[in-house]
């Protein structure tokens, strides 16, 4: 997965915004709507990080659980 590393790299440079976010977190989750639903609310509740991006999960084969 290509995209999560270059994700991590807009949002931590500074030529992007005046001050660059501070990536804290980052996790590659199996097509699973459970372990999806189950990272992100971790996120939200546990950690309580300000802001989270998801990335992937665009194709729209059988087991895709997250198409557009």
């Amino acid at each position: 997965d290509l995209s999560g590393p270059a994700l991590k790299t807009l949002f931590s440079e500074t030529s992007h915004s005046k001050k660059p976010f501070r990536v804290v977190k980052t996790k590659i989750v199996k097509d699973d709507s459970f372990e999806i639903q189950k990272s992100v609310k971790d996120w939200c509740d546990v950690e309580n990080l300000d802001l989270v991006v998801t990335t992937g999960g665009t194709g729209f084969g059988v087991r895709d659980v997250t198409p557009e």
